[in-house]
């Protein structure tokens, strides 16, 4: 029997999961809008891609990396953090 190792960067990996309205915080756009990203896609140079989504108690739960792969497959550009020098 092979007993599993502990390995602390595997076990610091924390994997974040946000709602649909999170996510449509995130990006900037509605909640139909992520709707329709889980539900029906959206074609980016010729392929059809999904928002990658998980149903639990019947609440859409996105991974937050997962958010981020598809806004930058769809050329999303982010705003600029505010500076925080006087």
């Amino acid at each position: 029997m092979t007993i599993p190792f502990y390995n602390p960067k595997i076990a610091s990996m924390a994997v974040e999961y946000i709602t649909i309205t999170g996510a449509a915080a995130h990006a900037g756009v509605s909640r139909p809008t992520v709707y329709c990203w889980i539900e029906d896609g959206v074609i980016v140079e010729g392929k059809l891609l999904y928002l990658p989504a998980s149903v639990f108690s019947d609440i859409y739960h996105i991974n937050i990396d997962d958010l981020d792969h598809f806004l930058d497959d769809l050329g999303y550009e982010y705003e600029d953090e505010p500076n925080s020098e006087p």
